[in-house]
């Protein structure tokens, strides 16, 4: 029987505890050309990410939850969305 409930908790938290990732692109809204160097920030996790030069970036080993996301981008105004991750996901900014 304890076995039986040691499997159990072990099958609940590795699915609870499996890693999300994000990736996606941004680019300019106006000229709708990639920027490469922005910030791609989870404010409560403390992990972010650049996007190369083509504007793509990608983050890893996040966990299942609802966060905010911050955009920075040198001589624009820094965005914040709520991202709901519940498995891999892409989402881009414009």
């Amino acid at each position: 029987m304890q076995k039986l409930f040691i499997l159990i908790l072990c099958l609940f938290f590795g699915h609870i505890l499996q890693a999300q990732s994000l990736s996606g692109h941004i680019s300019d809204s106006a000229t709708h050309r990639a920027i490469g160097g922005a910030s791609v920030y989870f404010l409560q996790l403390h992990l972010g990410a650049v996007t190369d030069n083509n504007g793509k970036y990608q983050i890893s080993n996040l966990p299942e939850g609802t966060y905010e996301v911050e955009i920075q981008v040198l001589g624009h105004s820094s965005l914040i969305e709520q991202v709901n991750l519940k498995g891999d996901a892409t989402l881009d900014f414009v």
